[in-house]
């Protein structure tokens, strides 16, 4: 009866050493998986992190980025990433570095002018406005006209012409090189019947853009040509 016993406990560890050697197998065996996941997943997060950026987009987002990390409460480093994932098409996380741009600074005149064009284009014209406003109220001189032009254009599009010439006016007098804006200006004076001050703008633009066929067209026109 003893020896029964006894060889009835030697089967049952027996057993049990088997099967814990088996589990002890499983689980390094999970070990290493998971390990070795783990090992492939950041090889390929850092080939990819290093790997040559595939479009010039790719490019600027990682170099502002990088800015970002180093001056993470700047609203220009806030800026500079939204503009880029804005030209790559990803408005939501482009407008939501503007959010937070503006966040830190009420008057920051980037963010505030890419805010006020990105809500342009979705059709909110009464907050566009108010934006841009703000963008070219704040902007140092020189810089005013880029907020102003916007405004002339969006004003002409609705056809208030006289407040388009408004705005058209103060980009001009902000800067005066800007052939776009005498275009506008020139199309603002045709609209209202004053050819002599529409023929003036016209050839101001054309002498810093001479080679568009559309500029000669119309002074050709208006002049009698």
């Amino acid at each position: 009866m003893n020896e029964t016993n006894t060889s009835q406990q030697s089967t049952s560890k027996a057993r049990k050493s088997g099967t814990e050697r088996l589990l002890t197998f499983l689980v390094v065996a999970v070990i290493l998986a998971v390990g070795i996941g783990a090992a492939a997943v950041a090889y390929l997060y850092v080939q990819d992190k290093n790997a040559p950026p595939k479009t010039y987009y790719d490019y600027m987002l990682r170099e502002t980025r990088a800015e970002l990390r180093i001056r993470p409460k700047d609203p220009g480093a806030l800026t500079n990433v939204g503009y880029v994932y804005m030209k790559m098409g990803n408005v939501k996380r482009g407008l939501g570095y503007f959010y937070g741009a503006v966040m830190l600074n009420l008057n920051f005149v980037p963010a505030l002018y890419n805010k006020g064009m990105h809500i342009k284009d979705a059709g909110d014209r009464g907050e566009a406005i108010k934006l841009l406003k703000a963008a070219g109220e704040h902007a140092v001189e020189g810089n005013k006209y880029i907020a102003h032009f916007a405004l002339g254009e969006m004003y002409f599009d609705t056809k208030d012409y006289d407040t388009s010439l408004k705005y058209l006016k103060l980009a001009s007098e902000d800067n005066g090189t800007i052939w776009n804006v005498h275009q506008k200006l020139g199309e603002v004076y045709e609209i209202k019947n004053d050819p002599k001050k529409a023929l003036e703008h016209y050839g101001i633009a054309a002498s810093f853009n001479p080679t568009d066929a559309e500029l000669q067209k119309k002074m050709e026109e208006l002049s009698g040509g």
